[in-house]
């Protein structure tokens, strides 16, 4: 399965979700490593009808891919985005998150990001802390 079934796979399955949850659900979209890039291509392939419930995404350990074509859809969107990455990744390097946090910011999205010591992992606590604390933010009620 290539990377355009991918993504109409994935918008159904946030067409089912808000018809099993609601269509008010709040929508989150993460991942790790492949995952992260995954999240963030869906993040920036939904139709409009679909965006309104996304409040964030969540990028550990990825990279960009499709650069041009993700460059030109961050311009559309105002994302909340989460990267964190390993100094000490070997198998996706670290210079990749730099890439990605360039390329998000240039396009609009509000970063966060963090980075450890870690290899190709989750990170040490204090990375899962400021996750927790980036997911509660991105689902505050403005009032």
């Amino acid at each position: 399965v290539g990377l355009p079934e991918c993504r109409q796979n994935l918008i159904q399955l946030v067409k089912d979700v808000k018809e099993k949850y609601g269509s008010d659900v709040p929508l989150i979209l993460g991942g790790f490593s492949q995952g992260a890039m995954t999240a963030m291509d869906l993040a920036l392939s939904l139709p409009e009808d679909l965006k309104s419930n996304l409040q964030s995404v969540l990028m550990l350990s990825g990279a960009p891919i499709v650069v041009e074509e993700w460059a030109q859809k961050l311009q559309k969107s105002k994302l909340k985005v989460f990267v964190s990455h390993g100094t000490s990744d070997n198998v996706l390097p670290f210079m990749a998150s730099s890439w990605l946090k360039e390329l998000l910011s240039k396009g609009g999205a509000e970063v966060k990001y963090e980075m450890h010591g870690g290899g190709h992992e989750l990170g040490p606590q204090h990375i899962i802390d400021s996750l927790c604390n980036f997911v509660s933010s991105s689902l505050e009620v403005e009032s």
